[in-house]
Order: C-alpha cells, then structure tokens, then sequence
C-alpha cells in the first residue's frame, strides 16, 4: 500500500482490492443527515405528524441534538440543545439492499428483524459525502482510490455513530481507512477527539491533527504489518515536511533488514544524510525525487565510491544542467546510476553539455533526416550508454529513405538496449537482419513504416530474445509471407498488429500454410502469447480469419489480455477462441452496421473465461446487443460504447 499525504489530502492506492462481507439484517437503511443548523424551514404552517424518532447516543450528535425526529412529509423535527425547535429538510440516501452492506454496524444488529426499513441519523453531514460514504461502506463502488481527509474525519464520525464493531469482518474496510489500530484492543475512540472535533475548514488545524492521527496510528500499522522475516523491499512514498513515514521506518530499524529500499520524496541534504546513515546493509537504493541538485548527487557520488556493495539509482523529473559542475556527471562510480525524465533548455548551454546530457536519459530520441547526420547520430549513440529505449524517426509523414546499415552497427553498442522503436522509414534487408541476429533488444516497434512483403520470407534465422512485436499503421500485405516472418521470433508474449491490407485469399492460403506446417513436420506452437491487439482497418468491410492465422503460430492457452478492432468474427475465428479460458480483459470493437453480429458464439467464449473486465463498442445498439448484455451481470466491469441508436430502441437504455 503507498501512502500519500498532501496538505489537507490524505490518499491510498488500495491496489484494486475489491471487498465483499454479507450482513442480512433488514430490507432498507436509510442515512438522514443535515447541512448545517442554519438551513432551517421557516414556513411551518403546516406541521405533519411525527412517524419516527431517532434513537441518539453519540456524543458528537448530541453536542447540537437533544432529539431528532422524521415526519410524515419526510422533514425532520429537531430539538435543539439550546432549547430551539427547529424545522429541516434532511439530506437522504438510501441503502435499498442490506445485504450489500461490507460493515458490521451494531445500530443495525440492534434493530428489530421484523421492520423492513431503518432509519439512522447521522448529524452535520453533506450531502456530497452520504453518496460518498455509501459507494465506501457498499459494494457499490469497490474501486476506491483516494479518501481525502475532511472526508476522513466524517468516517471517524459515522463509525462511532454507528457502533463501529471491532471484529475480523471490518478488517480489509479498515485498511481502505488506513485506520487498522481500531482493530487493536489498545485502540481508544477517546484518543481520537482532537481529530473528530477539529473544524473542517481549518486548513493549519487539520494538517496536525493529520499527524497527530498518522503518529497515534503508525504503531500499529508497523507492529500488526509485515513482520522483518518477510520483508525484502521496501517502497516509501513521503510528503510530509518533516518526512514522518520516512523516519518511522528507519527508527524501527526496517532499513537494517531489507535488501532493496525505494523512497519517493523531494529529499534535502539533511534528509538524504539520514538515509546514507542508515542503508549501508541495503542492496539496492532506489530514490526518486521531483527535482535533482548537483549537492546531492555529490553526497551519492561520495557515498557510492566508499560503498562499493549498493547500488544506487537517482531519478529525478527535472534537473537543471551547469557547465562549471559537470564534472560530477562524466565518471560515476559503476553502482550509482542517475537518470533524468524530462528534457531542460539547460542541456543546450553548450555541445558539451549537449552531449553529456544524453548519458541522463532511459530513453533516447533520434531524429535522422538523411545520411549527413551519421556521424552526430553515432556521437550520440556513444554517450547514451544507459539509454534502455531508442526511438529512432523521421519527420516525413510518409516512408521515403532508410536507415544506413552502419548506423544500425552502432546500436550494438548501448550495454542496456532493450527496445527500439521506429517511426516513417523504409524498412530495408538490413534492418530486418539487425532485428533478427539482436540478442539484446526484448521488444522492437513499428510505426508508419514500409516493408516489402517479399522480404519477409528470405530470412531462416530464429531470434530467441525477442518478447514484444508491434507494427502499427504501416505499408505492409498480411499474408503467408508475414506470418512467416513472425515466426522467425519463437519467444513473443506481447503482440499489436495494425492491419491496413490483407491478402483477399487469406482463408485458402491459410490452409495449404497449415497443411504445409503439417506435412513438415511443424507441430509445436512457436509461443504463448499473453497479450493480443489486433487492428483491422475499417476500410476492410468483411470478415478475414486472422485469429485463426495467428493460432498455427502461437498458443491462445496463456492469453490474458484480447484487444479485437475489426468487421466482425470470421467462423474460424470463433472456434479458434473457443477453447481460451485464461482471459481476464477484452475490448471488442466492431465495425458492422445495422445487421446481427456473432454474439452467441461469443458468450460462450466469456462464460468459459474468468473476465474481470469487458468493454465493448458496437455501431449502433439494438435488442439483441441488450440481451447479450444482460447475460454479461457476472462481470465486474462493462464498458459499453455505441455511435449510433434509432429512435424505436432508445427505450433499451433503460433496461441495461
């Protein structure tokens, strides 16, 4: 879990962990709540009678409240502590289904079984955050990702209020709340009074009771988290001024027990001190800052030389390039890496700081108009020794030269070279063969570019490296050719295929290629691949079987992610994905218009798939897409796109 705190925002990323507990007490809650005791009604001519009273008991409501009361027109009544009889119209938001509840609360549990409805009173709330607070404390919205903190202190309010119970089934909801001391039988609601009274629009008020709650709470969050056997790394994320997580994991001697530590924070001199003090037992420290500064590269600089076991990596967004210091930037110790995110004007002092400046980037952008740049690519190439990506471009929107086959030699050179993109160029015989005879690069790019189809099937050199394929938006012929070049890359897990052009006889060809695999022998699939994106052309208004093609090279088994842009499924297609059950996302967009789409094939294709999430864009909706979708309410994410619906189906809205 990474923790954030921002001034008056209080954040977790909660990794996407969904939450589900069953509570059957009643048919209906509903939460009653008010504005502020200034918002009263003051046309009373006509009072209705009273239908209910609230039961009150916490303290925070009875401060303003001696009595609430709901009335027949659904106004509620209220007597005040001041003696005041007072009139308003309650903010309201209902839980129609108890069941959905993830909370134990003990106002529910006391309620009588046989009243269908409860009402609960919940104070000085919002209306903003009742709905808010139903999305937290329902199934209805199990992706939470950030909880602010006047949002956070009208939890604290409305789990006392309710009696909040201290049992193993709040437990995965307490740590949405970071508050998992509640769980502890130390944990005291009376020690939280300073925070559950502090006036929401005290900004100076609120930032230290955030800390108060952060120092009151982290003994627990430590003492009841991973114990020291466990962990191995250790990722920090820490605004606060004083760096309050930062110095908590230190003194509790976390630093001494890991193997790889990763602190996001703008740290100081001072700061990073503390940090050197204490990691010498580390393998790997890891810091990224926001910006970088010459004295604190000279303290790593210093640290690293005498402290040959760890390695160091200094990443930083922005950092601002001076002639006189570059000194510190020419010979690193082989354990400290500095990498740098974005470009600065300052790289332009000079060519020396021009230069110098390429050894900063993971990613190295070349732009190459024609051959009398070689030389400046090449000087560029030396120094961009920690350079993991390539992107290598022209500015032409349309392919005209290629790439000189001594410039292709020099990329040999980059020790890290993992990935190479390239952008408008013509891809030639040599490119080809620096692709395939490559033991460094994992995934390689294509975009706008020009490939011959017949050049595809004069190479027999297999590349076992290769992970990651992508051509996109290119001049190129799908066919036997093609797939025939793919094949020369046995190990793709990651595969995105923009087609433009097909073959017109693809289904024929296919079979004399499976036959011709066949007869040779070839029975083993080339890969398993866990990423699939194809992009058909909408300019390609008929069904082609290009699933199929792709399965006599790879295997579908391992598939998780299936991208599908394209007319609609060819028959082939649809036994060809039969028999996948690894599936957990798919987006399926199809061109077809107005006529019935091969959904039922489909769904059995879904069923036999454990699918988290589905999004599909359809041209126009009508009664059957609506019926497919209702047979969809397993899934737990449904995106549903469509440009175009007549007026006599715009009822079906209604019934997804």
């Amino acid at each position: 879990m990474e923790i954030f705190y921002l001034g008056v925002v209080f954040c977790l990323k909660l990794l996407n962990q969904n939450i589900y507990f069953r509570l059957a007490i009643c048919k209906k809650i509903v939460f009653y709540s008010i504005e502020n005791v200034y918002m009263e009604i003051y046309n009373k001519k006509k009072i209705e009678e009273i239908s209910y009273e609230f039961k009150i008991e916490s303290n925070d409501i009875l401060k303003n409240f001696k009595s609430v009361y709901l009335l027949d027109n659904q106004y509620l009544k209220c007597k005040l502590q001041n003696g005041d009889v007072k009139y308003f119209i309650p903010n309201t938001v209902e839980i129609s289904d108890s069941t959905d509840i993830i909370l134990n609360f003990s106002v529910i549990e006391d309620y009588q079984a046989n009243e269908s409805t409860q009402n609960i009173f919940l104070g000085l709330l919002t209306n903003e955050f009742l709905f808010r607070f139903k999305k937290y404390a329902t199934t209805e919205d199990i992706f939470v990702n950030t909880i602010y903190s006047y949002e956070f202190i009208s939890i604290m309010r409305v789990l006392e209020i309710c009696g909040f119970q201290k049992t193993k089934n709040n437990d995965i909801f307490l740590k949405y709340l970071l508050i998992k001391s509640i769980m502890s039988a130390d944990f005291d609601f009376k020690n939280s009074e300073i925070f559950l009274h502090t006036r929401e629009n005290n900004q100076k008020s609120l930032d230290s009771v955030m800390k108060h709650l952060f120092s009151m709470f982290i003994k627990f969050v430590f003492s009841e988290g991973i114990t020291n056997r466990d962990l191995q790394k250790l990722s920090i994320v820490d605004n606060f001024g004083e760096k309050m997580i930062l110095r908590m994991f230190i003194d509790f001697g976390y630093f001494d027990i890991c193997e790889s530590v990763k602190i996001v924070s703008d740290l100081n001199i001072e700061e990073i001190d503390m940090v050197l003090t204490n990691c010498t037992n580390l393998k790997r420290l890891i810091i990224v800052v926001e910006e970088a500064y010459y004295n604190i590269i000279s303290e790593l600089y210093e640290f690293a030389l005498k402290n040959q076991s760890v390695c160091i990596n200094y990443k930083c967004t922005f950092f601002k390039m001076e002639c006189q210091k570059d000194f510190l930037l020419r010979t690193f110790p082989k354990n400290l890496i500095f990498y740098v995110a974005k470009y600065n004007i300052s790289f332009k002092h000079c060519s020396s700081c021009h230069i110098l400046s390429l050894s900063l980037f993971r990613k190295l952008r070349i732009y190459y108009e024609s051959d009398k740049y070689l030389l400046f690519v090449k000087t560029c190439i030396d120094y961009g020794l920690n350079s993991k990506n390539v992107s290598f471009y022209r500015s032409t929107k349309k392919p005209k030269s290629k790439i000189h086959s001594n410039l292709l030699k020099s990329f040999t050179r980059l020790p890290k070279l993992e990935s190479m993109s390239f952008d408008n160029i013509i891809v030639s015989k040599s490119l080809i063969r620096f692709n395939l005879v490559s033991n460094q690069l994992k995934n390689i790019a294509f975009n706008n570019v020009k490939i011959s189809s017949k050049k595809f099937s004069k190479y027999k050199i297999y590349n076992f490296v290769l992970q990651g394929f992508t051509i996109r938006k290119s001049n190129f012929i799908f066919n036997v050719d093609f797939l025939e070049f793919i094949s020369l890359f046995p190990n793709i897990t990651f595969l995105k295929i923009h087609i433009e052009n097909i073959d017109g006889n693809l289904k024929s060809a296919m079979a004399k290629y499976a036959s011709k695999r066949s007869k040779k022998g070839i029975t083993s699939l080339i890969s398993s691949l866990e990423y699939l994106k194809i992009t058909i052309s909408e300019y390609i208004v008929r069904e082609f079987p290009v699933l199929f093609a792709l399965s006599l090279l790879f295997d579908f088994k391992k598939l998780n992610i299936l991208i599908l842009k394209f007319y609609d499924f060819e028959e082939q297609d649809l036994q060809c994905i039969s028999n996948i059950t690894s599936i957990t996302d798919i987006y399926i967009k199809f061109y077809k218009r107005y006529s019935a789409l091969n959904l039922n094939r489909l769904i059995t294709f879904i069923k036999n798939n454990e699918i988290e999430s589905i999004r599909l864009d359809f041209f126009d909706l009508n009664k059957n897409i609506i019926e497919f979708l209702h047979l969809l309410r397993h899934i737990k994410f449904i995106s549903i796109t469509f440009s175009y619906i007549v007026k006599t189906n715009s009822n079906l809205l209604k019934k997804i």
